[in-house]
């Protein structure tokens, strides 16, 4: 389950990924993410928290600050409010990954947080046959780079 929390509808300049600490639980690495934010306040930063499930905290442990622009809480242990399953083609974006996979490149785009809720959405990733495809052909191009004593074919 996925819950916003704040969107205060800026571009984000650093987007920290907090798996079950910053805002929820005090000390440690939440201590350090929040000095990281409230020390750089020209910079716009949102946060995307993982936990477990919403009953496991108990709220927001912090004064967030301005620029603190964007917050997404994730639940990983909740019912999940997955799009019904659909046979879908998919779209040509899930081909950009190869640059990230194969190039170590980072495209602009990746790291837009709108790219995975608009461009390339989880109905994309869950049903798409194009994801399958391009995941297909990466599997069997790694295999066969580094198995390269074995003849693989397609089947």
């Amino acid at each position: 389950m996925a819950i916003t929390v704040i969107d205060r509808g800026k571009p984000i300049d650093v987007l920290l990924l907090a798996e079950g600490t910053y805002p929820y639980i005090r000390g440690g690495v939440s201590s350090w993410i929040h000095k990281i934010i409230t020390g750089m306040p020209d910079i716009n930063f949102g946060v995307l928290f993982l936990g477990s499930r919403e009953e496991d905290y108990e709220g927001i442990q912090y004064q967030l600050p301005e620029n603190l622009v964007f917050l997404k809480n994730f639940y990983m242990f909740s019912e999940s409010e997955l799009p019904p399953p659909e046979e879908l083609e998919g779209k040509d974006e899930v081909l950009i990954l190869k640059h990230f996979l194969f190039k170590g490149a980072l495209p602009q785009e990746l790291s837009d947080y709108h790219f995975y809720t608009e461009k390339l959405t989880l109905k994309d990733f869950l049903y798409g046959k194009k994801l399958g495809t391009f995941l297909k052909k990466c599997i069997w191009k790694e295999a066969s780079e580094f198995l390269g004593w074995i003849t693989f074919t397609e089947g």
